[in-house]
């Protein structure tokens, strides 16, 4: 029988390999892999029952390490926001701090602001991330207008909460021909918008309402 090191020398104890392997925050597959070549080797049955709990706790440590390692990067990402809203800023800079927060507070892909305009239509003013391995085609830039009633926005705007998809590119209630719930009207359908966010390739949004003098004035979204 001959087990493996983490640096692949045989003869390693196993349990020892699981050590090393997780002081080095070596992925899960290095775990398995382990494993695989225990079993293969014919460790003994009790031999193996011991390697097999020790590798599901290192599991949970690592999980442990993600975990806190969230958990700081919010606290620190939400302290530098209470610092940014004690300083000055004209719409344009506030905008921008909010979009970029908001982001990073719940650890998303794209944060995005749309504001409407004076005649019910809206448009993106500030966008901040990009999802990883987006296709070619237009973008959710600052500019693009979107028809009034479109989308998450225009779910907000309708029922004035905030709304949210796990799949906005499989979700029913937001196609053409949906409905965002019993009794009430399909929502607009806007082609330039809708092609912007299938290549952004985003699936679950979060979208929430900016209200002032008596009605909405724009929406705030994060989106992965």
């Amino acid at each position: 029988m001959t087990t493996h090191g983490a640096d692949g020398a045989g003869g390693a104890d196993p349990l020892l390999t699981v050590l090393e392997l997780l002081a080095r925050q070596a992925p899960s597959a290095r775990f398995d892999a382990l494993l695989d070549g225990a079993r293969r080797d014919g460790l003994g049955p009790e031999e193996l029952a011991r390697l097999e709990r020790a590798v599901v706790l290192a599991g949970q440590v690592h999980a442990e390490r993600a975990h806190d390692a969230r958990r700081e990067a919010g606290l620190e990402a939400l302290a530098d926001t209470a610092r940014d809203l004690t300083l000055s800023y004209d719409l344009d800079g506030l905008l921008h701090v909010i979009t970029r927060r908001a982001r990073r507070l719940l650890g998303l892909d794209l944060a995005y602001v749309t504001l409407r305009g004076p005649h019910g239509s809206c448009y993106v003013h500030t966008t901040e991330g990009t999802r990883p391995g987006r296709a070619e085609g237009p973008r959710l830039a600052p500019g693009l207008r979107v028809a009034e009633g479109y989308g998450l926005g225009g779910a907000v705007q309708l029922h004035g909460v905030p709304v949210w998809t796990p799949d906005y590119l499989a979700d029913e209630r937001f196609a053409p021909s949906g409905s965002l719930d019993a009794g009430v009207h399909a929502p607009a359908f806007d082609e330039a918008a809708e092609a912007a966010l299938r290549a952004e390739g985003l699936h679950a949004i979060v979208a929430a309402g900016v209200w002032g003098g008596g009605g909405g004035v724009g929406d705030p979204f994060v989106a992965g």
